[in-house]
């Protein structure tokens, strides 16, 4: 009798380390395309603004990989930018070069709201 409870106790252990060690990856976590452009009331795809830009838009992309250890690459057009991140509630902070900037996950989206002279510039991306 006492070997049973040694042994499921030992089992009771393995099962709570296990769990324990059950992480939830952050909504943040993946490969983003920038989908969207949203200004004064206009609401854009990004095929649709690359076309706007005319020969400028023609290889036009935004593109962020952001990854499980607080580390994200984001290319615009080309440009590549490295940074971190950090989960603050329902909000994430990303970082480069020392500014920050918050951007939220709503509907499975990532969006970076951006207010300038203004003006409020949403850019959404989607996995």
């Amino acid at each position: 009798m006492k070997r049973k409870s040694i042994i499921s106790v030992l089992m009771l252990l393995v099962m709570v380390f296990a769990l324990a060690g059950c992480k939830k990856t952050p909504a943040i976590v993946g490969a983003w395309t920038g989908k969207t452009i949203e200004s004064a009331g206009i609401s854009m795809d990004m095929e649709k603004f690359a076309e706007q830009l005319g020969e400028a838009g023609a290889n036009f992309k935004m593109t962020m990989d952001v990854k499980e250890d607080n580390t994200f690459t984001v290319d615009f057009n080309g440009e590549t930018e490295q940074g971190t991140w950090k989960e603050d509630g329902d909000k994430y902070t990303l970082t480069v070069d020392g500014e920050d900037q918050v951007v939220t996950i709503e509907d499975n989206q990532l969006v970076f709201e951006m207010t300038e002279e203004d003006q409020t510039v949403r850019l959404i991306f989607a996995k």
